[in-house]
């Protein structure tokens, strides 16, 4: 029928005009063996339970957590096969399709039905290789849809259930690529609470993480318990979270120079830098006591959370020593458990108030009916 069918499955003697050898119908399938292992991979992950927050892990469970981690990473690939993973995705469904390739895949694809009634097989082929170069298909793309096709349609496919099928694979590639940012989060939660609950002891793993001196984020979490590195503490430096400026997004570089500066503020004033984290731990404590004891029925649970915050500041600095990191610690608290208690009852003043009001009125009301009453005996 055409004059490409005895293209070899096996190595391909054509080469494009840079001299590169043409991909086989061997490395095609490869490339998207290794799309469907990866997407299994990401499954498998995806149906892993979820880890704690470093800052959540408390010594009772850091065990019983660390044995859940180390399980997780037996079903996990590693780093750096995760990232060779997505490499091969990335590679084998972006680039220029090659139309020797094209028509060796097209031809093979016609060759495997019965000869139908076709008024010009030779243009019907033409097109067919034309719009799915025209269209941008990879040459892996055009495989896995080829060989879908041969398996499970019995009658020969026209142009546009080839092309449709062909963009179900880039969909499903591309949603394979994506996946990999969240693969990586999963690896990261493994490394993390097992850096903190005794280490990794996967030594290659540790030094694919640590010390990310190009991620502060990941860093800051590294560094979270040294007593030297508090700036580190990604809790207490939330603005790193967010790369949004006045002047708009920073870029990469001026991140990370911004992660710099903080680091070196943080050595040059250790102490100004003691007063801060204990403000930002002060305001941490004082936002979860607004949720715990808030309750819209309940307006008087308001003393009770205040009680429980000069509890928790007398536990925290029992000699009140030193001083000032006990006052920051102390005001910061006070002033979000205000803040957050405002924005649960806005109304909450004016309540409180009509509600003193209504008890005083009632009591005066008492005291007069008493009064009358005394009068009366």
């Amino acid at each position: 029928m055409t004059e490409v069918t005895h293209l070899s499955p096996g190595r391909n003697p054509l080469s494009d005009r840079s001299a590169a050898a043409l991909p086989t119908l061997d490395d095609l399938i490869a490339a998207n063996r290794q799309v469907a292992n990866y997407a299994a991979a990401q499954d498998r992950a995806r149906n892993l339970p979820d880890l704690p927050k470093p800052h959540a892990l408390v010594a009772g469970q850091a065990q019983r957590w660390r044995d859940r981690a180390l399980w997780q990473r037996g079903h996990l690939l590693s780093t750096s096969a995760a990232e060779k993973a997505a490499t091969a995705v990335r590679a084998a469904f972006s680039g220029p399709p090659h139309p020797d390739v094209i028509s060796m895949l097209v031809a093979q694809l016609m060759d495997c039905f019965q000869t139908d009634k076709l008024s010009n097989p030779r243009v019907f082929f033409e097109t067919l290789v034309f719009d799915l170069g025209d269209m941008g298909f990879a040459n892996a793309t055009i495989a896995a849809a080829c060989s879908e096709l041969r398996r499970t349609s019995k009658f020969r496919p026209s142009i546009a259930e080839v092309v449709e099928r062909c963009r179900e694979k880039r969909a499903y590639a591309e949603g394979v690529h994506a996946g990999h940012h969240q693969y990586c989060e999963r690896l990261e939660a493994v490394h993390l609470t097992l850096h903190h609950t005794g280490g990794d002891p996967d030594l290659q793993e540790v030094a694919a993480y640590s010390p990310c001196p190009d991620e502060p984020l990941i860093t800051a979490e590294y560094a979270k318990g040294s007593s030297a590195e508090w700036w580190y503490d990604l809790d207490l430096n939330p603005d790193l979270m967010f790369r949004q400026t006045d002047a708009g997004e920073e870029t990469p570089e001026e991140w990370r120079a911004r992660f710099h500066r903080m680091k070196a503020e943080a050595v040059a004033d250790p102490a100004a830098l003691r007063l801060r984290i204990e403000a930002a731990r002060g305001a941490q404590v004082g936002r979860r006591l607004a949720w715990t004891y808030h309750k819209r029925s309940g307006l008087g649970r308001r003393q009770d959370a205040i009680v429980e915050l000069e509890r928790l500041s007398l536990a925290r600095h029992p000699d009140r020593e030193p001083e000032d990191l006990y006052w920051a610690w102390l005001a910061e608290a006070d002033k979000a458990f205000r803040r957050r208690f405002a924005e649960f009852e806005p109304n909450y003043n004016a309540e409180e108030a009509r509600r003193y009001e209504r008890d005083a009125r009632e009591r005066a009301e008492r005291d007069a009916r008493l009064r009358q009453y005394r009068g009366r005996a």
